[in-house]
C-alpha cells in the first residue's frame, strides 16, 4: 500500500516544507507520511486547522495569509498550496 511505502522512506536530512492554504492537510499528509519536515502551515478556516492539528501537526497557523509577516516564516525547501 502507498502509505506504507511512504512511511518507509528514510532521509539523511528531511526536506522542509511550508504549506499555504493548507485546509485540513489533504495535500500535506503524503509529505508527512514520507518523512518531510513540515515547518509551517497556514489556513484561515478554524475547523480545517483543527483537523490539520489532529491528523498532522500543531504547527498550522489559523490566520489570513495577508496578515503574515514574511520575515517570521521559516525557511523551507518546498512550498505547497492547494
Amino acid at each position: 500500500m502507498l502509505i506504507e511505502r511512504l512511511k518507509n522512506i528514510h532521509w539523511n536530512q528531511a526536506p522542509k516544507i511550508i504549506s499555504l492554504f493548507s485546509a485540513c492537510g489533504g495535500m500535506d499528509l503524503p509529505f508527512h507520511y514520507a518523512g518531510f519536515n513540515l515547518v509551517w502551515a497556514i489556513d484561515s478556516n478554524f475547523y480545517a486547522c483543527k483537523t490539520f492539528e489532529r491528523n498532522i501537526s500543531n504547527i498550522i497557523e489559523n490566520n489570513q495569509i495577508e496578515n503574515i509577516n514574511i520575515s517570521q516564516v521559516p525557511e523551507a525547501d518546498l512550498i505547497t498550496q492547494k
